[in-house]
């Protein structure tokens, strides 16, 4: 869990400092355009405008809201490394569904999930990452994909961090099957079609 809150403040903080760069360019961004009007050139300012949109503000894009501010805040930061990373990524979230689960255990879901999904799909030629996230009866279904180029389970059936501080690593994954247990759920780990793919059941309260 340490690892893996200390990767989401490093991305928080690369954030932060994308805006603070923008913040500290953008007076002299603003007396650029503002000259350009006053000399009347509309062209020149609105091709500096389109520049300024496409290439120099942070690419973050807010492309879910589900109500939960701090499961916002996962999802779009996940949305913003797969931007950068070249990772198509595709959330299908259905409305109320996480209610009657705890935030703290669904950031710890999404957060984990992903950060695996993701880290697994940047090895791969597809790069593609898929979260289904939907009611099913008196159940929270969660569904995570990740493309692969070659069996994972094939060669490490029980999912062991084959990173080398195997005491920092391999936490993630444990803190999910501990939330599963918590609200009695079940959890199972499959491939099809050149992905592999978590789908978790949550009993809701």
């Amino acid at each position: 869990q340490y690892e893996n809150a200390k990767a989401s403040i490093d991305n928080s903080t690369l954030f932060v400092e994308q805006m603070h760069a923008v913040r500290h360019d953008i007076k002299n961004q603003l007396l650029t355009l503002a000259g350009y009007i006053e000399s009347e050139k509309k062209t020149e300012a609105l091709q500096y405008i389109e520049h300024l949109t496409n290439d120099c503000l942070p690419n973050i894009q807010k492309v879910i809201e589900t109500g939960d501010t701090a499961v916002d805040a996962i999802l779009n930061m996940k949305a913003t490394i797969c931007l950068r990373q070249k990772i198509f990524l595709q959330i299908k979230f259905e409305d109320n569904c996480i209610s009657g689960i705890e935030q703290t255990d669904t950031v710890i879901l999404f957060g984990n999930l992903l950060d695996n999904a993701i880290e697994a799909a940047e090895k791969s030629a597809k790069k593609r990452v898929c979260l289904d996230v939907r009611n099913k009866g008196e159940y929270l279904s969660v569904c995570i994909t990740n493309s692969i180029d070659e069996s994972v389970l094939d060669k490490n059936r029980e999912l062991k961090t084959t990173k080398e501080n195997k005491k920092l690593h391999g936490l993630g994954l444990k803190s999910v099957k501990a939330v599963v247990d918590k609200y009695n759920g079940m959890i199972q780990f499959f491939e099809e079609n050149g992905e592999f793919c978590c789908h978790l059941l949550l009993l809701k309260s």
